[in-house]
């Protein structure tokens, strides 16, 4: 092709960037790669295909370029025309546009003495400028993170514990519901009784800690703290409050104490893919690892980001429709995970181990892809985990409220196929790692209801030193100084139950809620 022209390709990398650059610290860079390339290879093959009937490259860019911001801009025009006070047929003024967009190139193609060369060299150095700007803030970034050392560290005799003693190792399992509400926030809050499923959960032999919080609002946070049973105090002084670089939580995630104590004793840890990575929480450091993607149709399980992007062009509306074959609706992506996750979980109760079983499922929390008796729904707005926009928090509460229905009937069938499958009594921790979001306001916290957000159902099945150690109020800091001080012989202090609170935009902007909980309740 002669006179191959860059542009096209520039604008459409320059949306991917443009997004990843904004949300630097919360996505990761291997995040960035496959749509990047995607992106790219999509203008380059509708530019070859519109050279190929034009045979003008000249031309055949421009359209392509036209193509590239129709394609970007659909969301965001869809999210305007939306936000006027009047109606107008978004979708009417989409194609109008284009179409318009279309009669704007052909007559200046046409017209005679347009000087297409001079166009697309201009519209070169557009798209160049466009890429730049995102592209150094990238970079910059990755260098600043990659001279920051990883925080989290232990020191030798933190991390020693003993089986002596034991004729057995047991299997841990700990699963985590994302969500989940304390029974009381449950009953006050969402007019739901509860008390069906914890009355089951204490017949079962669980220790229900009925005044659990949760120490941090946000995933996140609180896997990081967990994981490593103490605060974030430390690493927050070293990066500093204003930081919203997420990659150091990731890294003591990824990295922490809980797994590097076990494996010491010579535990398994095992994991899937059953939240992440549509969340930034998900673990990769890990001995066995099921990705649950076998057999399925171009399905890539979609992270945060790619989901993010693609909500922006007709793609979303595209994977929502039943009759495109070629693509799993992400909304059954997600269903698919969970119920695999349970199925896995009951499978490995089988095995003698020790092993170590991390599960991270993200239910009850959105999107609600379950009715209360199990039925499959496929909600009609574009995939998102994250929280609802203004217009479907009306949805929330009997979303919420269905899914956890479900929820707590395959929760009981799991543990008791768990209890009821394993060799050796099995060390079980049903925990959620924050409360669910109908009154959360994440960008402005002080108009949050924080009691619902802060509190947790937290539950223990220690079989053999029952609930030795364990307290009403105890909250997912001390979940792992008890289990290890009662099963592994070892010392550790328990920490101040407290509860932090903080906005998306600025993570590590803390504040110690812990009052405030008790005082709205």
């Amino acid at each position: 092709m002669k006179g191959i022209k860059l542009y096209p390709l520039l604008l459409a990398a320059y949306p991917v960037l443009n997004l990843f650059a904004a949300n630097l610290g919360q996505v990761w860079l291997e995040q960035l790669w496959s749509p990047l390339l995607a992106a790219a290879a999509l203008a380059a093959v509708f530019n070859l295909l519109l050279f190929l009937v034009i045979r003008d490259s000249g031309k055949a860019a421009l359209f392509a370029a036209l193509f590239i911001v129709l394609f970007f801009s659909y969301r965001p025009w869809a999210d305007f025309i939306r936000s006027l006070p009047f109606y107008l047929p978004a979708g009417l003024l989409y194609a109008g546009g284009g179409a318009a967009g279309v009669a704007a190139i052909i007559y200046l193609t046409r017209r005679p003495g347009t000087d297409l060369g001079r166009a697309n060299r201009v519209l070169t150095v557009i798209a160049l400028i466009l890429v730049i700007f995102p592209l150094a803030r990238i970079i910059l970034f990755q260098a600043r993170a990659r001279l920051t050392p990883p925080a989290g560290r232990l020191s030798a005799a933190e991390q020693e514990g003993t089986s002596s003693g034991r004729t057995y190792l047991p299997n841990i399992f700990y699963i985590i519901l994302d969500a989940y509400a304390r029974g009381d926030v449950l009953e006050k809050v969402y007019g739901y009784d509860n008390s069906e499923f914890l009355d089951y959960l204490e017949d079962r032999g669980f220790y229900v800690a009925e005044q659990s919080i949760a120490n941090y609002g946000q995933s996140i946070l609180s896997l990081a703290s967990s994981l490593n049973f103490q605060y974030l105090d430390d690493l927050i002084d070293e990066i500093g409050p204003d930081s919203r670089d997420l990659q150091h939580l990731a890294k003591m995630i990824n990295h922490n104490r809980v797994f590097r104590f076990l494996k010491q004793l010579d535990y398994t840890t095992v994991g899937f893919d059953a939240a992440g990575p549509y969340v930034p929480v998900w673990v990769r450091n890990l001995d066995r690892y099921y990705p649950f993607d076998e057999g399925r149709r171009l399905t890539v399980g979609l992270n945060n980001f790619q989901t993010a992007l693609i909500n922006s062009t007709p793609l979303a509306w595209l994977f929502r429709q039943r009759f495109v074959k070629i693509f799993d609706c992400p909304y059954d992506i997600h269903r698919h995970k969970l119920l695999s996750a349970f199925e896995t979980i009951e499978d490995l109760s089988r095995e003698p181990g020790p092993l170590f079983v991390y599960a991270h499922l993200l239910i009850p929390h959105q999107p609600f892809v379950f009715d209360e008796d199990g039925t499959h729904l496929t909600p009609d707005y574009d995939f998102n985990v994250w929280y609802w926009d203004r217009e479907f928090r009306r949805e929330y509460k009997s979303g919420y409220l269905r899914q956890l229905t479900y929820l707590n009937q395959r929760i009981r069938k799991l543990i008791d196929r768990v209890i009821s499958n394993s060799i050796h009594p099995p060390v079980i921790i049903l925990q959620a790692d924050h409360g669910p979001a109908l009154y959360l306001d994440m960008r402005r916290p002080h108009r949050s209801y924080v009691p619902e957000r802060m509190t947790i159902l937290n539950a223990y099945y220690f079989p053999e030193s029952g609930s030795e150690g364990l307290y009403p109020s105890i909250s997912p800091v001390n979940t792992f100084r008890v289990l290890f001080n009662n099963y592994f012989g070892t010392d550790f202090e328990l920490l101040k139950d407290r509860a932090f609170f903080s906005s998306w935009e600025y993570p590590y902007r803390v504040d110690d809620v812990t009052e405030r909980i008790w005082e709205q309740l």
